[in-house]
């Protein structure tokens, strides 16, 4: 079965059961570059692989690039 979330303000499908850190993988991302927001909570880095997604949730990722 499959859950719909919001990220950055876009809709996406997700297998129930996803994780943080299974999203921000699946969208080609490291963990270790992006800073996130679960339902308007900062999420600690080291908390992405134990945060559970819901239905409906709103995820907000900000991606670290390096330079100025």
């Amino acid at each position: 079965m499959t859950m719909e979330i919001t990220v950055n303000g876009d809709p996406r499908q997700l297998p129930e059961n996803s994780t943080l850190d299974g999203l921000i993988r699946n969208l080609g991302l490291s963990p270790a570059t992006v800073a996130a927001l679960v339902n308007d909570e900062i999420v600690e880095r080291e908390h992405f692989e134990t945060t559970q997604l819901s239905a409906r949730d709103t995820v907000e990722l900000v991606r670290f690039v390096p330079g100025g």
